[in-house]
């Protein structure tokens, strides 16, 4: 009987977690709803995958192909303010710098970029860094 008590609580468990749980995309798809950045931040922020990098530009990319750029420019600024070094950062930097000038002047402004932002690295990667 005590491993059907086991396999039990196990599945129990495993159902609350399931729907209390929610996953970093699911977020993504609340913030471009929404047009609210603040718990998707949150749940990136939160996020225990050992590769935050690749997270942030699957959110990204999520959110600029599905036309939720406001939303998107602000997850890049936090990207990379957080993650500067890392080219796929400076790519939608950039991106957003030449292709959607006026929403990336809502949230990149002069003194973020002249701390964070580095043309060369930018220049030298596409989208996979």
């Amino acid at each position: 009987m005590t491993p059907w008590i086991v396999a039990a609580v196990i599945v129990a468990l495993a159902v609350v977690w399931s729907r209390t749980h929610v996953s970093v995309l699911a977020r993504c798809d609340t913030a471009a709803r929404s047009g609210d950045p603040a718990p998707l931040l949150a749940a990136l922020h939160g996020s225990r995958t050992p590769d935050k990098v690749t997270e942030y530009h699957q959110v990204i990319r999520r959110l600029w192909d599905g036309y939720h750029r406001e939303v998107a420019v602000v997850v890049a600024r936090d990207f990379a303010q957080a993650h500067r070094e890392a080219p796929v950062a400076q790519f939608w930097l950039r991106r957003f710098l030449q292709e959607e000038p006026e929403i990336a002047a809502t949230s990149l402004d002069e003194a973020f970029l002249a701390e964070v932002f580095n043309p060369g690295v930018a220049a030298k990667c596409g989208s996979y860094g």
